[in-house]
């Protein structure tokens, strides 16, 4: 079966619009950024966790498979969640105007600015 990058990035963003608990990037990043001083904001970092994980590992698959999926490309140590909330963060200062965008797709905009494919 041979999927067009198009196709993959289509796949790799519909999972994660079924997965999503986020509509913008703003409330992902405020997620991902809480410092836990109740119960109620550790959970909010650890969903936020689970979700960039989980955005991650669909990558990981998809681009496993079907090897002309390009959207970003990890270094060969990977990346880990940590790195690409750094990512996110910083791809959201760098671009303010762009906080409503879908958390799927900043994230994975993020991912792509910070780890080109060349």
């Amino acid at each position: 079966m041979v999927l067009t990058r198009t196709a993959a990035a289509g796949l790799l963003l519909l999972w994660a619009n079924c997965a999503s608990a986020y509509t913008g990037a703003d409330q992902l990043v405020r997620d991902c950024t809480v410092t836990p001083k109740k119960s109620e904001e550790a959970f909010r970092q650890v969903r936020c966790t689970g979700y960039v994980g989980g955005v991650l590992d669909t990558y990981g698959v998809v681009s496993g498979l079907y090897r002309n999926v390009d959207i970003y490309c990890a270094p060969g140590e990977g990346i880990t969640v940590e790195a690409a909330v750094g990512a996110l963060v910083q791809w959201i200062r760098l671009h303010p105007d762009k906080a409503g965008t879908p958390s799927r797709s900043a994230l994975l905009f993020a991912l792509r600015e910070r780890y080109p494919c060349r």
